[in-house]
């Protein structure tokens, strides 16, 4: 606590000042707007003036460029246009591997342009290109964005040319007579992984936007009207597999074809509306479903583009995790078990519907964020039939509207506050959720020192078995947090504490609630070159968490990572961690009240990535855990290697492999007849194996396959009953009908056209194999035959989303 005291008493009374004098660039205004073809020999470019006086950021620290690079910025009424031009003494040795839209890891030279139009540090905007014309764009808080925006690049024999246009509908900027907007610009040359600054960043530095340099004489500029319209027209074949009474496997064919709309509409130069109407989210990538055993969810990636983009204000403490939007219905898995005698189920749809969707978002001058956020889904049935033929539905997802409002104040020296509030409410007299939360940052002058505080509480109304009495359970959760950023040292503490009837899962995250932990860390970053290492970094953590009602160590862990960048461009890093106290987890046996003292343990990993500018590079981890006087020292083995192919220009293949074995596993096996928890010591095996290929036509134009196979097994020897202390009690038997072997396999075939800026053309194709049963077959290639002959799901789209905007199409006329 005394540390925490000494922390908070240096931020608060920090202080220091800025003397560096920042860069500066003139745009100039232009009548006439160039031709976006990478060639800057037009009149209106010889009006610019150049900027250039790069400095190397990586690998040589303030060292002069290999290669000089000139910039010139000009404007006019309806965008801001960027003429780069990257001079190479070696033009045939620039790299230019082609890619998908917003990959930035590719093997080819780029060039970044990044405004902060508020100038206040917190936030900006990046757009990027490479030699190649793949595009790159994202803001610094959601790099999630996506903006229409016009690019080209032409390779010469004095280096490359990059000609960016962005339009002024692409960004915001305060409405003033007189534009103030902080810049950046980086250049990368890949062959050498060089990356040369216009404002030279420190390597340390906790905010690079302190060091930012600002665009002078844009002037008179207003922000045009944003109003655009994105129909879709999609249709779908979806081969489902049924299983008959006597267990036969027949297939339904269905079609169904769908039209909606997503709209944008700029309310005024600050705020904006996203509305999406009769989604279809059909084409989403699939999901990485693994095997759960634990009593933790697993959490899912966002794939569906109206969830992703736009949606940093309402990411506040956890409190909004999207895929609760359009999920499994919560009465799913529930249809099985109530089945009559000669019943079965015809119908249970997986996922609920979503019928609409809006989000208002923006920021004003002063700084405020303001958030609003409605979607709302569809009642959902299951249909179960009868032995003769009646059929009647089964409400397993109720209609729903989720609501969240949020209003986040910037503050000077990139500190600030928020308030945030979701809300669920369901008909059918299902529960309700409100959940309030709110946070703080507190950060000095130069952003070294920073205070930060989070809060939430959440009330829960439970149906009761009476009709029309509801349940409210309030709960809280709080977090503090002190540290010191930036520099070649870090370090920090917090304390954060979950309430036991804490719950945030009806729109947010789920935890585990009930504990109170502590923590600490420190880091140091060496950016000096020493022997053959270019650069490192190096942390540990600890903490330590008890359990909110008794006080028992719920978990307690100290770790170490380290990583070093070589000279050679090729890497290695090494970890660990133990956990040497008794503990005692309250979840694992499923029941109230019942602990579990887990296991004492240890670990250690290490790896190695080679240089991704090679035609094949490889990333190698291992890791190994064990217990520490246990009744068992039977260890944890995690090995896992990926390479990355790279045949030429268009053609990239990645794969994945990994092979996970625990022989010494406890947890939650059943429970029994008196539904009292029984654990098992379990022997778990689980291999993943995945490829992608990707094929580039051209920058508007992809293929790309991805398959996945998941196999996953468990093997119960030993049982346990919990004594009152949560030592483990053997059972004399054995049940190897908890044996289990699931298997998750997946192909994606995506067929992409980019035809217009912003309109696609998409072309899907999914094959989806799921198995869950006994442990029958070990042997790896005679499961992968058994699962691919099983039944599968296959379906097949096709998608059309034209975009319409108002400025084009009022030019146009």
């Amino acid at each position: 606590m005394k540390l925490f005291t000494t922390i908070l008493l240096l931020l608060l009374v920090y202080y220091a000042s800025a003397s560096d004098t920042l860069r500066t660039v003139t745009a100039v205004r232009i009548n006439e707007s160039p031709k976006i073809d990478g060639i800057l020999e037009e009149t209106v470019w010889q009006k610019g003036i150049s900027t250039g006086n790069f400095r190397q950021s990586r690998p040589d620290f303030d060292k002069l460029p290999t290669q000089r690079t000139e910039v010139k910025i000009i404007y006019d009424d309806r965008a801001v246009y960027i003429g780069a031009t990257m001079y190479d003494t070696a033009p045939d040795s620039v790299l230019h591997q082609l890619g998908r839209r917003d990959d930035d890891n590719l093997n080819a030279d780029d060039f970044y342009f990044k405004i902060d139009p508020i100038h206040n540090d917190q936030d900006a905007y990046q757009f990027g290109v490479n030699a190649a014309g793949v595009q790159f764009d994202s803001k610094f808080s959601d790099f999630t964005f996506d903006a229409v925006w016009n690019s080209a690049v032409k390779i010469t024999d004095f280096g490359w040319v990059a000609e960016i246009e962005i339009p002024y509908s692409a960004i915001r900027f305060p409405k003033t007579s007189i534009q103030d907007w902080g810049i950046q610009m980086t250049r990368n040359i890949r062959r050498i992984r060089e990356i040369d600054q216009w404002a030279l960043i420190p390597l340390t530095a906790s905010n690079a936007q302190m060091y930012w340099g600002s665009i002078q004489g844009i002037e008179q500029i207003n922000s045009p009207l944003r109003l655009s319209f994105t129909p879709y027209l999609a249709a779908t074949m979806d081969r489902q597999p049924i299983r008959e009474n006597d267990n036969r496997i027949t297939y339904s064919n269905s079609y169904s074809y769908n039209a909606g709309a997503d709209i944008k509409y700029g309310i005024d130069d600050r705020f904006t509306l996203d509305m999406i109407l009769l989604p279809d989210f059909g084409q989403v990538q699939s999901d990485k479903k693994v095997k759960n055993l634990s009593y933790n969810e697993v959490v899912f990636d966002e794939n569906r583009p109206f969830f992703k983009e736009g949606v940093e204000l309402f990411g506040k403490d956890d409190l909004f995790y999207s895929r609760r939007i359009g999920k499994t219905p919560s009465g799913f898995f529930n249809i099985y078990n109530d089945l009559n005698q000669g019943e079965s189920v015809i119908k249970n749809p997986s996922q609920v519907r979503l019928l609409n969707a809006f989000k208002i978002s923006g920021r004003t001058n002063k700084g405020l964020g303001l958030g609003i956020f409605n979607a709302v889904t569809n009642n959902t049935y299951a249909e179960i039939e009868d032995s003769s033929g009646n059929v009647r539905k089964v409400l397993t997802e109720p209609f729903t509207d989720f609501n969240i409002i949020v209003v986040d104040q910037q503050l000077k020296n990139n500190s600030g506050f928020y308030v945030i509030n979701t809300h669920t409410n369901r008909d059918k007299g299902f529960s309700d959720a409100n959940v309030t939360g709110a946070g703080f940052r507190l950060s000095n002058k130069k952003n070294t020192f920073l205070l930060e505080g989070t809060g939430a509480l959440s009330e829960r109304s439970n149906a009761s078995d009476e009709e029309n009495i509801f349940e409210v359970k309030p709960g809280y959760k709080y977090m503090l947090k002190a540290s010191k950023n930036g520099g070649f040292a870090q370090y920090g503490i917090s304390r954060s504490e979950v309430n036991e009837e804490f719950n945030a899962s009806d729109l947010g995250y789920f935890i585990i609630p009930g504990y109170t932990q502590y923590s600490g860390f420190g880091s140091i970053q060496q950016y000096k070159k020493w022997h053959f290492i270019r650069e490192s970094f190096h942390d540990i953590n600890s903490y330590v968490t008890t359990n909110y009602t008794t006080g028992d160590i719920r978990q307690a862990e100290f770790s170490f990572n380290s990583f070093f960048n070589l000279l050679s461009f090729n890497a290695f890093f090494v970890g660990g961690g133990i956990a040497p106290l008794k503990m005692y987890d309250y979840q694992e046996s499923r029941t109230d009240g019942r602990k579990f003292r887990s296991m004492r343990y240890f670990y250690h990993y290490y790896g190695i990535s080679t240089d991704y500018r090679k035609k094949v590079a490889v990333d190698i981890q291992y890791t190994n855990s064990g217990m520490l006087n246990e009744f068992t020292h039977d260890p944890y083995h995690d090995a896992n290697i990926a390479f990355r192919f790279r045949i030429n220009n268009h053609l990239f293949i990645k794969t994945y492999n990994a092979y996970i074995v625990d022989l010494a596993s406890v947890g939650f096996a059943y429970a029994d007849e008196n539904d009292k928890s029984v654990l098992g010591l379990r022997r778990l095996e689980t291999y993943e194996n995945s490829v992608n290929i990707s094929y580039i036509f051209k920058n508007d134009m992809l293929l790309t396959v991805t398959g996945r196979h998941y196999w996953s097994t468990g093997n119960y020897n030993r049982y346990f009953d919990l004594d009152e202390d949560g030592e483990l009690q053997e059972l004399n038997f054995i049940n190897n009908e908890n044996n289990f072997s699931s298997n998750f396999f997946n192909i994606d075939v995506v067929y992409e056209w980019r035809f217009a800026p912003g309109s696609f053309l998409n072309l899907v194709y999914k094959n989806a194999i799921e198995t869950d049963g006994q442990l029958l077959e070990t042997r790896f290639n005679k499961n992968l035959q058994d699962v691919i002959n099983s039944p599968q799901n296959n379906i097949f789209s096709i998608k059309v989303l034209y975009f319409l905007d108002y400025i084009r199409l009022r030019k146009r006329n």
